[in-house]
């Protein structure tokens, strides 16, 4: 694992496929802007970036034109492509970042807000700079980014006192799983949930095993030689996320890229000159 290095060319190629996926994973589950009309009610839980954005009233402009909706849309698939054939290029990555940055503020302005799907919007950035030291650096910033945000989110569960709760597990599935064990009475899944309903003290367990996994992401602010581990830990999280509180985690798993080997003699050479 630890022979295995990319260079910059074939980490762009392995984000931007990632990235055409996922759009092709929302269009079938009817998650595009062109797929949605503008709600007359806003969900009212939005943080103050999301208010601004509102009352900017770029929101309503574009959700009243079906012809902007479909402009975006299309500037997210053919940036995508393009980003992948044109490896030399950051004009297409600009376009990309522009297009999915205005897409998450469009999309969870009008859909139950999701503070935590942020993973979507940062594994783009290092590519629309053309200077390989300025790449290098905002790479590696979005890796110690990607594992603070996993290893507060762990202190988050002592802060709050989750991890004193016995009941935290179950009370989590109660609150997010029980019209998903109504709709879905034979599934594995609601199998699962029950289980761990009936047998509480196995939940509390399993929780803060996810607080220790969680904040474990703190190794990599030491070293980068078990990023692979990080990497399937995060894997493991969130499989576990959706087999027991049915929280997909489609919008995170392209910030696994900054886990990815870049290849170390780029990074030595740049370091040299900081």
């Amino acid at each position: 694992m630890n022979n295995i290095t990319l260079n910059r060319s074939d980490l762009k190629t392995i984000v931007f496929s990632l990235y055409l996926i996922l759009l092709v994973y929302k269009f079938l589950n009817g998650e595009l802007l062109f797929q949605h009309t503008n709600p007359p009610i806003i969900y009212p839980i939005l943080n103050f970036p999301y208010w601004l954005f509102i009352l900017s009233g770029l929101k309503d402009f574009i959700f009243s034109s079906n012809l902007l909706k479909t402009i975006i849309t299309l500037s997210l698939f053919s940036a995508s492509f393009l980003s992948i054939i044109k490896t030399k290029s950051t004009f297409y990555p600009k376009i990309f970042c522009f297009s999915i940055w205005l897409y998450q503020f469009l999309y969870f302005s009008i859909v139950a807000y999701q503070p935590f799907a942020i993973g979507i919007l940062f594994p783009c950035l290092p590519f629309i700079f053309k200077d390989d030291f300025k790449f290098t650096v905002v790479f590696n910033f979005g890796r110690y980014f990607f594992c603070g945000l996993y290893f507060l989110a762990g202190v988050l569960k002592i802060v709050n006192g989750g991890i004193f709760n016995i009941y935290q597990m179950s009370d989590s599935i109660k609150m997010s799983c029980l019209d998903y064990m109504l709709y879905n009475p034979t599934s594995l899944k609601t199998d699962l949930m029950s289980f761990f309903l009936y047998h509480y003290k196995l939940g509390y367990l399993l929780y803060l095993g996810a607080a220790l996994l969680e904040m474990g992401f703190i190794l990599g602010f030491l070293t980068k030689k078990f990023d692979y581990i990080l990497f399937i830990l995060f894997l493991i999280f969130h499989f576990s996320n959706y087999m027991l509180l049915d929280l997909p985690f489609t919008n995170h798993f392209i910030i696994l890229a900054f886990l990815l080997p870049l290849r170390d003699d780029l990074l030595k050479y740049y370091t040299k000159n900081i």
